[in-house]
């Protein structure tokens, strides 16, 4: 599969600091792409020109503590969430924050 950047912000965060992104997902499915991400997949986040390296997953209990990770949230949104951590403080994004994602 090739390589896809895909440029987004961030439009909400909650409480535990995940990060909701403006991109919508329709199950595994990138809405406007011809992309589906499968589980367990590697992700890039481009943020201040800064690298952070997650999986895509559809549980927070398939990666280790601290670990950075992907997944579709309530809303249908790409979240980008740190498993028993705030990845709003250790990334360093705000709201409205645009960010890159490689897959």
């Amino acid at each position: 599969m090739e390589n896809r950047s895909i440029n987004s912000s961030i439009q909400y965060i909650d409480s535990f600091g995940n990060g909701t992104t403006t991109i919508q997902m329709v199950g595994n499915k990138l809405e406007d792409l011809d992309l589906t991400l499968e589980d367990g997949m590697k992700i890039i986040l481009v943020f201040n020109s800064n690298k952070y390296e997650g999986i895509f997953t559809s549980h927070f209990s398939s990666v280790r503590s601290d670990s950075l990770l992907f997944l579709v949230g309530s809303t249908g949104f790409l979240e980008i969430s740190i498993n028993q951590g705030n990845a709003s403080q250790k990334i360093g994004f705000k709201l409205g924050d645009r960010i890159t994602i490689h897959i």
